[in-house]
């Protein structure tokens, strides 16, 4: 771990940081657009690099925002953004997060159908024996009445 750090800070000490602020650009561009999707990635690695660029220009010339920004929007034009949403593929997890979001509505409506039939059934069966129990009321009453007199 160490000797990998010594590396990593010989590195930097030879080239100067400077030079690295476009692959650090990069890097991180394509790490948060990882969030939205491939081509989400590929539009904020491109962002990066454009930043890191700029910057690297910024520090070795002009530190003009305003020339910074003019390099950032050269680098990354709305053209190319909606290239890029418009090619956007489904990934394989989006595809997989599909799968289980479909298993997941099956099984929620087999475990509601489930619920659903006992209740369905119950009120069927009530409903075809009241006449029954509407006899037996009438012969119970009838009862009473016999006992009573």
């Amino acid at each position: 771990m160490i000797q990998k750090l010594l590396k990593i800070m010989a590195l930097t000490a030879v080239c100067g940081c400077a030079s690295l602020y476009p692959l650090t650009g990069a890097m991180v561009g394509a790490g948060a657009g990882a969030l939205g999707g491939p081509g989400i990635a590929a539009l904020g690695s491109g962002a990066g690099f454009a930043m890191g660029e700029a910057l690297k220009e910024g520090v070795y010339g002009d530190d003009d925002p305003a020339a910074i920004a003019e390099a950032v929007t050269q680098g990354l034009s709305a053209h190319d953004v909606g290239e890029l949403i418009a090619k956007r593929e489904i990934g394989t997890m989006d595809k997989i997060m599909r799968e289980v979001m479909g298993l997941l509505k099956l099984s929620g409506l087999l475990i509601g159908l489930y619920l659903l039939l006992p209740i369905i059934y119950t009120w069927h069966r009530k409903r075809k024996a009241a006449p029954f129990y509407d006899k037996l009321e009438k012969l119970a009453d009838e009862v009473k009445e016999k006992l009573n007199s």
